[in-house]
């Protein structure tokens, strides 16, 4: 065997081990990511399942709206006081920075945003819904544009999963379960709701 086929066959083993090694190493990344996905969606889920949280996540739903017409709160905000110092906001303002990282995880790749919107994205959209008047307050008086951006956007990728899956996400191709019929009150308030919407149509 000539040295050129030797130096030809060495070459090609070279290749092969340097592939070896760069796919090796491909997969050991997505290893990672996977984890350290799964290690940020379970901090995640902690925290939302806190008391806390769950304490935040009913004022801003229930309580909020009807703050945000309080006329000395408006003051405040219109005086450009800054917004750890309105205590009375203090947990709309935990809300508003827990969606805050969660988008920021999700504009990075950290987390992919089909995981996050099938587990949360409502949560994101009612909490929003209640939160804009306020965000977008506080934005203008303090010239902050950027203040909770990454919230914003965490609300336009869960618009863009609903969209998407008006109907639910169940997967297209799995079996749906045979459910037992409905209670007689369901069925007829639906039938009740019907004749109601063909009359007002």
């Amino acid at each position: 065997m000539s040295a050129e086929w030797l130096t030809a066959i060495a070459s090609i083993g070279t290749f092969v081990v340097i592939a070896a090694t760069a796919v090796a190493a491909l997969v050991q990344l997505r290893h990672m990511r996977s984890s350290n996905q799964i290690a940020a969606l379970n901090e995640l889920r902690e925290t939302i399942e806190s008391e806390y949280f769950r304490n935040s996540a009913e004022f801003v739903h229930k309580t909020l709206p009807g703050l945000l017409n309080d006329n000395l709160i408006r003051h405040q905000i219109a005086a450009g006081t800054r917004i750890p110092a309105i205590k009375e906001l203090t947990p709309a303002a935990t809300l508003a920075d827990f969606f805050e990282q969660c988008g920021m995880f999700i504009k990075h790749g950290i987390i992919e945003p089909k995981l996050f919107c099938d587990l949360w994205s409502y949560n994101v959209l009612i909490s929003w819904e209640a939160m804009a008047p306020l965000v977008i307050n506080f934005r203008t008086i303090q010239n902050q544009p950027g203040l909770w951006e990454n919230f914003e956007y965490l609300v336009s990728v869960s618009r863009a999963w609903h969209a998407k899956y008006a109907d639910g996400s169940y997967p297209a191709r799995a079996a749906r379960e045979v459910m037992p019929p409905l209670w007689p009150e369901v069925a007829a308030a639906i039938s009740k709701r019907d004749d109601a919407a063909n009359i007002t149509g």
